[in-house]
C-alpha cells in the first residue's frame, strides 16, 4: 500500500487512455486465456484493435474470445479471434507452427506483439532439448516467436507508424544476475529461475531495441529504387520491457507457500 504522504503517481493517465483509438491495428497477445493476457486483450479490443489470442488451450481461448466480443456492443466476429494452431511456448515446433499460421493468415501485418505468457512455481522439469522449462517458456519461446514475427511487425511499421513489441517482465529481474556461462541459466534448475528468465526478457527487449533502432524500416517506391527511411520512431519496430506490478493471476496458484 502506498502511504498517503507518498509523492508517487500513476504512470497511466486513465482519462487519456480511454480516448485511445486502435481501430485498424492488429495485436497479438500471448497467454491470453486468463489473467493479465485476458485483461490486456479485452482492453485492446475495447479500443478498436483486432486482437489475435495466442493460447495453448484452444477451447479456453475460444471462451475468452467470445466473452470479449459479447462485452463490446456491436463487436464483429473477427475483432477477437483464436488461431487454429495452439501456442505452446515449451515447444519450439509449436512456436514455429503458430508463427506460420499467424503471419500467413491472421496477421501478415502485425502492429503490436504482447509477449505476456509466462510460468512460475513449476516442479523441476526440462524440455527434450535439456532446457529448463521456466527458461524455455518465459524466455526462449517468446524470443523465438518475436524473431519469427519480425517481418509482419516491419510491414506494420512501414505502413505508416511504429510497430511495438511489449515484453512482460517483472521487478524480480533485479534479483538475478547474468551468468558467465549461458548453460547455468538454460540447463540448470534452481530457486531463482523465474527471476533469471525475467532478466533475460529485459536484456532481450533492450537488444531488440538496439538492433531495430539502428535499422529503420524502409520503403521502395516504383519510381525510386532507393529506400526511403523514416525518422523518429515512425517506420521502426519499438521494443519495450514492462513490469506489470503485483497482480494475482493464475501464475500464483502453483505457489506452495
Amino acid at each position: 500500500m502506498i502511504p498517503r504522504a507518498s509523492r508517487r503517481t500513476r504512470k497511466l493517465d486513465e482519462a487519456r487512455l480511454s480516448t485511445v483509438d486502435l481501430t485498424g491495428k492488429t495485436v497479438l497477445v500471448t497467454g491470453a486465456s486468463s489473467g493479465l493476457g485476458e485483461a490486456t486483450a479485452r482492453a485492446l479490443a475495447a479500443r478498436g484493435a483486432r486482437v489475435v489470442l495466442g493460447v495453448r488451450d484452444l477451447q479456453a481461448g475460444a471462451r475468452v474470445a467470445r466473452g470479449i466480443r459479447d462485452s463490446i456492443e456491436g463487436c464483429p466476429e473477427d475483432r477477437v479471434l483464436v488461431p487454429t494452431t495452439p501456442l505452446d511456448l515449451s515447444s519450439n515446433a509449436s512456436v514455429a507452427a503458430f508463427a506460420r499460421e499467424v503471419s500467413s493468415t491472421h496477421a501478415p501485418v502485425l502492429d503490436v506483439l504482447v509477449n505476456n505468457a509466462g510460468v512460475n512455481f513449476l516442479p523441476k522439469s526440462f524440455t527434450p532439448e535439456g532446457i529448463g522449462t521456466i527458461a524455455q517458456i518465459n524466455f526462449l519461446g517468446p524470443a523465438a516467436l518475436t524473431r519469427l514475427l519480425e517481418e509482419p511487425l516491419r510491414r506494420a511499421a512501414a505502413r505508416g507508424g511504429a510497430a511495438v513489441v511489449a515484453h512482460v517482465s517483472s521487478a524480480t529481474h533485479r534479483y538475478a544476475a547474468i551468468a558467465p556461462d549461458a548453460r547455468a541459466f538454460l540447463r540448470t534448475w534452481e530457486h531463482g529461475s523465474y527471476a533469471a528468465s525475467k532478466l533475460a526478457n529485459v536484456v532481450f527487449a533492450n537488444e531488440c531495441q538496439r538492433r531495430w533502432g539502428q535499422s529503420p524500416t524502409s520503403e521502395t517506391h516504383a519510381n525510386d529504387e532507393r529506400p526511403r527511411t523514416m525518422s523518429g520512431t515512425r517506420g521502426r519496430v519499438v521494443s519495450v520491457a514492462i513490469d506489470p506490478g503485483a497482480v494475482f493471476s493464475n501464475l500464483w496458484l502453483r505457489d506452495a507457500f
